[in-house]
């Protein structure tokens, strides 16, 4: 009977021991991954650390150079968490966009509001505005009546060649081609060019976008996607 006892007390502390153990593992996973990727952009040179404040100790410059490969790191896995948190809403949609587009249906305008949702997924952190693209892409695949765009129809109210975009990089960025092809005024003035149509509206834009330049790691966006979507 004690010999009972003493086996099954033995049975529960190895139980909680490799209870305790896994829940180890799965707390210092995420870190381990993230030190890995850490590794790998300082192996691979993507960034460079800014030089050394002078008489600073080589301990605080070794302490402040780990601390920036350490928060660049957070913006992968914080990428590859949206995609897992928003693709399998996503892909049914783009099986739909794909069945159409096959099909003859004209999916421009879908397909733009797409990349504008796989921008946001890839380079911003913004859930809120993310999820609303996607609810917008929804509703423009419910109707069940084949889309048909005209030349004309083609040309947003703002003049951009971007209809599905909310994001003003993105406007210029499919517009570009549409301009350049152009013969002769096209139907709506170019109000998108605006922003930057005067050395105060490029001011503006480098203003506003002064907190990316100096804390890129802590906004979640990688700052050359994400400086011209600010208004």
């Amino acid at each position: 009977m004690i010999g009972a006892v003493k086996r099954l007390k033995l049975y529960h502390f190895f139980l909680v021991s490799l209870v305790l153990l896994a829940l180890a593992v799965l707390f210092t996973r995420e870190r381990l991954e993230r030190a890995f990727i850490a590794a790998s952009i300082y192996h691979a040179h993507i960034i460079t650390p800014p030089s050394a404040l002078a008489g600073s100790s080589r301990a605080h410059r070794l302490k402040e150079s780990a601390q920036l490969y350490w928060d660049f790191a957070e913006i992968p896995m914080a990428r590859a968490k949206r995609l897992q948190l928003l693709d399998p809403t996503l892909k049914p949609l783009v099986r739909e966009m794909s069945r159409r587009e096959a099909a003859g249906e004209d999916m421009q305008i879908p397909l733009h509001t797409y990349r504008e949702i796989r921008w946001r997924e890839n380079f911003t952190p913004d859930l809120t505005a993310t999820r609303t693209k996607i609810d917008a892409l929804q509703r423009s695949l419910a109707t069940t009546e084949p889309q048909r765009l005209t030349v004309s129809d083609q040309q947003d109210a703002d003049g951009s060649w971007a209809q599905g975009i909310d994001v003003w990089y993105l406007k210029l960025y499919y517009s570009v081609n549409k301009l350049e092809a152009c013969r002769e005024a096209p139907p709506h003035p170019l109000l998108y060019m605006n922003r930057i149509s005067s050395p105060s509206g490029l001011c503006r834009l480098v203003t506003m976008n002064a907190p990316f330049v100096r804390n890129i790691p802590r906004t979640g966006a990688k700052l050359a996607m994400r400086f011209s979507e600010r208004a």
